[in-house]
Protein backbone atom coordinates (compact mmCIF):
# COMPACT_ATOMS: atom_id res chain seq x y z
CA UNK A 1 0.00 0.00 0.00
CA UNK A 2 1.05 3.53 -0.66
CA UNK A 3 0.06 5.90 2.54
CA UNK A 4 0.76 9.84 1.42
CA UNK A 5 1.34 11.95 4.44
CA UNK A 6 0.16 15.91 3.91
CA UNK A 7 -0.79 17.58 6.69
CA UNK A 8 -2.09 20.44 4.25
CA UNK A 9 -1.03 24.10 5.00
CA UNK A 10 -0.20 23.86 8.87
CA UNK A 11 2.92 22.85 10.18
CA UNK A 12 2.29 19.93 11.71
CA UNK A 13 4.57 17.53 13.80
CA UNK A 14 4.30 14.10 12.33
CA UNK A 15 7.78 11.92 13.86
CA UNK A 16 7.66 9.70 11.05
CA UNK A 17 10.93 8.40 11.91
CA UNK A 18 9.87 7.05 14.88
CA UNK A 19 6.98 4.97 12.88
CA UNK A 20 7.39 1.00 13.00
CA UNK A 21 7.62 -0.33 9.96
CA UNK A 22 4.59 -1.99 8.19
CA UNK A 23 4.76 -4.88 6.30
CA UNK A 24 3.48 -3.88 2.75
CA UNK A 25 3.40 -0.15 3.40
CA UNK A 26 5.38 2.64 1.90
CA UNK A 27 5.16 5.67 2.36
CA UNK A 28 5.14 9.20 0.65
CA UNK A 29 6.13 12.08 2.51
CA UNK A 30 6.68 15.77 2.09
CA UNK A 31 10.14 17.43 2.02
CA UNK A 32 9.50 18.36 5.90
CA UNK A 33 8.64 15.42 6.92
CA UNK A 34 11.01 13.06 5.05
CA UNK A 35 13.62 10.45 6.87
CA UNK A 36 16.05 8.47 5.73
CA UNK A 37 14.28 4.88 5.91
CA UNK A 38 13.87 2.01 3.20
CA UNK A 39 10.23 2.50 3.72
CA UNK A 40 9.58 5.85 2.93
CA UNK A 41 10.23 8.13 -0.26
CA UNK A 42 10.02 12.22 -0.64
CA UNK A 43 7.12 13.20 -2.82
CA UNK A 44 9.22 15.99 -4.11
CA UNK A 45 12.23 13.55 -5.33
CA UNK A 46 9.55 11.70 -7.52
CA UNK A 47 9.09 15.21 -9.53
CA UNK A 48 5.11 14.41 -8.82
CA UNK A 49 2.61 17.46 -8.44
CA UNK A 50 0.30 16.36 -5.25
CA UNK A 51 -2.35 16.12 -7.28
CA UNK A 52 -1.09 13.09 -8.84
CA UNK A 53 0.71 11.75 -6.00
CA UNK A 54 -2.90 11.73 -3.82
CA UNK A 55 -4.33 9.98 -6.66
CA UNK A 56 -1.81 7.65 -6.57
CA UNK A 57 -1.96 6.84 -3.41
CA UNK A 58 -4.17 4.00 -1.47
CA UNK A 59 -4.40 6.34 1.81
CA UNK A 60 -4.07 10.08 2.73
CA UNK A 61 -2.92 10.96 5.98
CA UNK A 62 -3.91 14.34 7.23
CA UNK A 63 -5.71 17.01 9.38
CA UNK A 64 -9.15 17.90 8.67
CA UNK A 65 -8.82 20.69 5.71
CA UNK A 66 -10.92 21.46 2.99
CA UNK A 67 -8.26 20.82 0.27
CA UNK A 68 -7.02 17.68 2.13
CA UNK A 69 -10.55 15.91 1.98
CA UNK A 70 -12.50 17.42 -0.46
CA UNK A 71 -9.76 15.99 -3.07
CA UNK A 72 -9.09 13.04 -1.48
CA UNK A 73 -12.72 11.94 -1.84
CA UNK A 74 -12.96 13.37 -5.44
CA UNK A 75 -10.03 11.47 -6.67
CA UNK A 76 -11.22 8.14 -4.76
CA UNK A 77 -8.55 8.08 -2.35
CA UNK A 78 -9.24 7.06 1.15
CA UNK A 79 -8.41 9.29 3.70
CA UNK A 80 -7.48 9.22 7.47
CA UNK A 81 -7.79 12.10 9.35
CA UNK A 82 -6.41 14.08 12.36
CA UNK A 83 -9.31 16.08 14.07
CA UNK A 84 -8.30 19.77 14.93
CA UNK A 85 -11.41 20.22 17.32
CA UNK A 86 -10.93 23.99 16.94
CA UNK A 87 -12.23 24.17 13.93
CA UNK A 88 -16.07 25.40 13.66
CA UNK A 89 -16.41 23.93 9.92
CA UNK A 90 -14.69 20.56 11.00
CA UNK A 91 -18.03 18.27 11.58
CA UNK A 92 -19.67 19.57 8.19
CA UNK A 93 -16.39 18.84 6.42
CA UNK A 94 -15.86 15.48 8.09
CA UNK A 95 -19.61 14.07 7.67
CA UNK A 96 -19.22 14.83 3.82
CA UNK A 97 -15.99 13.41 3.54
CA UNK A 98 -17.45 10.32 5.43
CA UNK A 99 -20.81 10.37 3.05
CA UNK A 100 -18.60 11.01 -0.44
CA UNK A 101 -15.87 8.83 0.44
CA UNK A 102 -13.55 6.35 2.74
CA UNK A 103 -12.54 9.05 5.42
CA UNK A 104 -12.15 8.07 9.15
CA UNK A 105 -10.63 9.68 12.12
CA UNK A 106 -7.62 8.88 12.99
CA UNK A 107 -6.50 9.78 17.12
CA UNK A 108 -3.51 12.38 17.51
CA UNK A 109 -1.77 9.38 19.99
CA UNK A 110 -1.65 7.49 16.67
CA UNK A 111 -0.72 9.90 14.38
CA UNK A 112 2.64 10.70 16.98
CA UNK A 113 3.08 6.91 17.64
CA UNK A 114 2.91 5.88 14.18
CA UNK A 115 0.25 3.06 15.28
CA UNK A 116 -1.77 3.35 12.24
CA UNK A 117 -2.29 -0.79 11.08
CA UNK A 118 -5.57 -0.69 11.82
CA UNK A 119 -6.77 2.45 11.13
CA UNK A 120 -5.01 1.87 7.75
CA UNK A 121 -6.76 -1.67 7.38
CA UNK A 122 -10.34 -0.47 8.12
CA UNK A 123 -10.61 2.44 5.83
CA UNK A 124 -9.03 0.52 2.99
CA UNK A 125 -11.86 -2.29 3.85
CA UNK A 126 -14.67 -0.11 3.59
CA UNK A 127 -16.68 0.51 0.60
CA UNK A 128 -16.02 3.08 -1.58
CA UNK A 129 -18.56 5.20 -2.66
CA UNK A 130 -18.42 6.70 -6.11
CA UNK A 131 -16.50 10.13 -5.86
CA UNK A 132 -17.96 13.30 -6.37
CA UNK A 133 -17.98 15.26 -9.24
CA UNK A 134 -15.82 18.42 -8.51
CA UNK A 135 -18.34 21.07 -9.99
CA UNK A 136 -17.45 23.88 -7.55
CA UNK A 137 -15.88 26.11 -10.00
CA UNK A 138 -19.23 25.55 -12.38
CA UNK A 139 -21.42 26.57 -10.10
CA UNK A 140 -19.83 29.29 -8.71
CA UNK A 141 -19.81 31.10 -12.11
CA UNK A 142 -23.18 30.15 -12.67
CA UNK A 143 -24.08 31.81 -9.16
CA UNK A 144 -22.54 34.63 -10.13
CA UNK A 145 -23.91 35.07 -13.57
CA UNK A 146 -27.25 35.19 -11.94
CA UNK A 147 -26.44 37.81 -9.72
CA UNK A 148 -24.60 39.87 -12.23
CA UNK A 149 -27.79 39.06 -14.48
CA UNK A 150 -29.97 40.70 -11.66
CA UNK A 151 -27.60 43.59 -11.10
CA UNK A 152 -28.44 45.10 -14.48
CA UNK A 153 -31.77 45.43 -14.15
Amino acid sequence: RLVLVGMGGIPTRVPVARWPRLPGVRWLLPAELAVEREDAWALQALGLAFIDALRSADVLVTKVGYGSLVEAACNGTAALYVPRGDWPEEDALTTWAGRHGRAAPLPREALESGRLEEALEAVLAASAPPPPEPRGAEQAAAWLAARLAGAGR
